[in-house]
């Protein structure tokens, strides 16, 4: 299954979920950070985004940096939503090449 965000309801208190599943790569990061992208546009200032990645099975080192500095560009100081990061799975398998 190809990584992509899935918002899955709230959170907490007006804080939406979006669960990443699958595998992340290279070749699905454009469309991953734009969905990301899209949905923060769209939300109120006072909702936050956590991304969680316990879904992952498999990500490569391009997607994990992508995504970190996509929750370091969105947190809570900045403007629009906060989001914050929930981490890869401890069997996640990372790729470094």
């Amino acid at each position: 299954a190809a990584a992509g965000p899935a918002a899955d309801g709230t959170a907490a208190a007006g804080t939406v979920r979006v669960r990443v599943l699958g595998s992340a790569n290279f070749l699905r990061l454009p469309k991953l950070l734009d969905e990301l992208e899209k949905l923060t546009h769209s939300l109120p200032r006072e909702r936050g985004v956590e991304l969680d990645l316990s879904g992952l099975r498999h990500a490569d080192h391009a997607c994990r940096v992508a995504l970190e500095t996509w929750a370091e560009r969105h947190a809570p100081a900045a403007s629009g939503p906060a989001a914050t990061l929930k981490a890869l799975p401890s069997d996640c398998l990372l790729y470094t090449s």
